[in-house]
């Protein structure tokens, strides 16, 4: 199933109990949760298998397009944790109908940044410019229309899928 971006990523921070706009600052998001396996070989076995161990904790990364004073404030200071929320309408490709119903699709992060402070970003001679920034995922929720279809909380040891807690499994 593919998914289709028909409008602007909406995005917000919670700093100091106020939401500051990031506004159309926010190029790109990636998040990624590392999954910790251990190689595992039986005496008189054939087949070589991997274990989960676990999770990570989750990092990612964001590209902006303009610093303003709430978002050079917010990745100056790694030692804080911000609440950040992003928003997007997609609209799903699946194999029988082609094109469904929009979903209204929120990602809302508890990050920290991390690594390089970009005082002055990615610069060029009439381009856009970019600032890459690197956090820690401390939380994260993701919910389509409403209803959660995942939550992940590495602090909490809480992984979630559709509502379903996976790591009781394991």
């Amino acid at each position: 199933m593919a998914a289709v971006i028909e409008s602007n990523l909406t995005a917000y921070a919670m700093t100091n109990g106020r939401q500051e706009p990031l506004g159309k600052m926010v190029n790109e998001l990636q998040l990624s949760l590392p999954v910790s396996v251990t190689d595992f070989e039986a005496v008189g076995k054939m087949f070589k298998l991997e274990i989960l161990n676990g999770f990570e904790a989750g990092k990612g990364e964001i590209k902006f397009s303009g610093l303003n004073t709430p978002i050079k404030n917010m990745i100056s200071n790694p030692t804080k944790v911000f609440e950040l929320f992003l928003a997007v309408n997609v609209r799903t490709e699946t194999a029988e109908t082609m094109i469904g119903d929009p979903i209204r699709r929120v990602y809302q992060l508890l990050v920290n940044f991390t690594g390089d402070i970009p005082l002055i970003g990615s610069l060029a001679a009439q381009e856009q410019a970019e600032y890459d920034t690197e956090f820690k995922l401390r939380r994260c929720r993701t919910t389509d229309n409403d209803r959660e279809i995942l939550y992940v909380d590495p602090y909490e040891d809480t992984y979630r899928v559709n509502g379903q807690n996976i790591l009781e499994f394991i």
